[in-house]
């Protein structure tokens, strides 16, 4: 074939992918986007715990108390996103293709088939081994969110005060199921999820094992955690966003049930 030959083919092509990334530009400008860094967002106090010596930002309160949670909120105003709405965590500066970091993964772990990792119990010097295994694993985010409409409504004596609305966060059917490298261990029957961890130990930063990870969804939980899934799967950027959940639409409730309507939220952050 000659240089020729192969121009009409080219042009094709080009006209091709050009109109492909029309499509996909076009797409990316009908997104609406809300991004909330809190980073530095301010503790926020029980009534109690006022008389504390107080640690404003949260990221100093688990600083000073690793292993501690610490609540903080931020208002904000959205105008009407349409369904469907997805809720991300995202992540700066954080490099998770550090090779130790990548290789601290134990597959034969997730997987099911081994609990054991000599690895882990070596490195750490502790009795019981830890699953699931790793720098990766150790270091999960675990963030909680949870999303709140301020409505103002008359109570029982016309008087007009201001009501949190929840909304409904669902947890599931955020990753790509990945069913063959994430297993949990054989139930046996009559037996709970945490039979099958018996003898193992949760990683040093995790505030509670494996197998409570979803107490409310047995298919959702341990290794097979969908939360725990798209954690695990190494992003090659130091910058990245993985998906934490969406809105339950399927509530019947005018807030929610054609997407999120205008208005003040407080997003509410156990950090």
């Amino acid at each position: 074939m000659t240089v020729g030959s192969w121009l009409p083919i080219f042009k094709t092509l080009s006209i091709i992918y050009l109109i492909m990334g029309l499509i996909c530009f076009y797409l990316n400008l009908s997104v609406i986007e809300y991004k909330f860094e809190y980073t530095d967002c301010l503790r926020d106090l029980e009534p109690q715990q006022q008389n504390i010596p107080k640690i404003l930002h949260c990221k100093d309160v688990i600083d000073k108390n690793p292993g501690s949670i610490c609540r903080c909120q931020i208002l904000v105003y959205m105008n009407p996103i349409p369904k469907n709405v997805y809720i991300y965590y995202g992540m700066e500066f954080y490099y998770q293709n550090y090779m130790p970091y990548v290789n601290s993964i134990d597959s034969l772990q997730l997987c099911g088939q081994q609990l054991i990792s000599d690895d882990c119990s070596s490195k750490n010097n502790v009795t019981l081994p830890i699953v699931p295994c790793g720098m990766t694993a150790n270091s999960m985010f675990n963030d909680t969110f949870e999303l709140k409409k301020r409505i103002l409504a008359r109570d029982q004596h016309g008087k007009i005060k201001r009501y949190l609305y929840p909304i409904s966060i669902i947890r599931k059917n955020i990753s790509w199921r990945y069913m063959e490298r994430y297993q949990n261990p054989i139930v046996p029957a009559n037996e709970s999820l945490e039979y099958a961890f018996r003898g193992t130990t949760k990683p040093k930063n995790w505030p509670k094992p494996i197998y409570e990870l979803d107490l409310d969804d047995p298919t959702n939980n341990g290794f097979q955690n969908e939360a725990f899934i798209n954690w695990m799967q190494i992003s090659p950027f130091s910058s990245f966003r993985k998906a934490y959940g969406y809105i339950d639409h399927r509530v019947n409730s005018s807030f929610t049930s054609n997407g999120l309507q205008a208005g003040y939220y407080l997003l509410l952050i156990n950090y």
